[in-house]
């Protein structure tokens, strides 16, 4: 799988994490033709995919992003220490650091949102992919171990449970996707880098 494709589906993955979808997410998701030349062939991922054939209401699937995700009374708990019971001050210096040496700009690793949120980690990761594709093979090597260890050490411990989450809560297709879609994306990592 071209490392560019891996990247771009990390990309792609953790935005919806992250903000509400816009127009042109929503309509790229909605397009049979993307979904059909999505870069991640596995068939968690395809089953995903497959679930967006049912089409995708803009309103609907924002107001349940607002549930899921934003102001909701409930949102599901998309952070590393809240899943583990960890420091989140601890976890969230050493993250932050993380995105400093792997080449995030400041504005990329101070936002509003937690920088032990799942899509914050998957954006990252997906930067760390997007940086191999350009590297040299003298880096190549060491950042492709970096990112295995990435992979291993943070989305790999919860990822599971928020996805067990979202099974359980979503009703809007895209939402039903997303778990499918996050363990696509992690799999593949997980699968590149052995």
């Amino acid at each position: 799988m071209p490392l560019a494709g891996l990247a771009a589906s990390g990309y792609a993955v953790a935005r919806l994490l992250l903000v509400p979808p816009d127009d042109g997410v929503l309509e790229r998701f909605g397009d049979p033709v993307m979904r059909a030349s999505w870069p991640l062939p596995d068939p968690v991922s395809v089953a995903a995919l497959a679930i967006l054939a049912d089409g995708i209401d803009a309103d609907r699937t924002r107001e349940e992003w607002e549930v899921l995700f934003g102001s909701g009374p409930d949102p599901v708990d998309l952070t590393e220490s809240g899943r583990l019971n960890e420091s989140a001050a601890e976890l969230g210096r050493e993250l932050a650091e993380a995105y400093r040496a792997g080449g995030l700009g400041e504005e990329q690793v101070v936002q509003a949102s937690a920088p032990d949120q799942l899509g914050r980690e998957l954006w990252f990761l997906a930067h760390q992919v997007a940086q191999l594709a350009r590297a040299d093979e003298e880096t190549a090597a060491g950042l492709r171990a970096e990112i295995a260890e990435f992979v291993r050490d943070h989305p790999r411990r919860f990822h599971e449970p928020v996805c067990a989450e979202f099974d359980a809560r979503a009703v809007e297709p895209l939402w039903r996707a997303l778990p499918g879609l996050v363990r696509g994306f992690v799999d593949q990592l997980d699968a590149w880098a052995s």
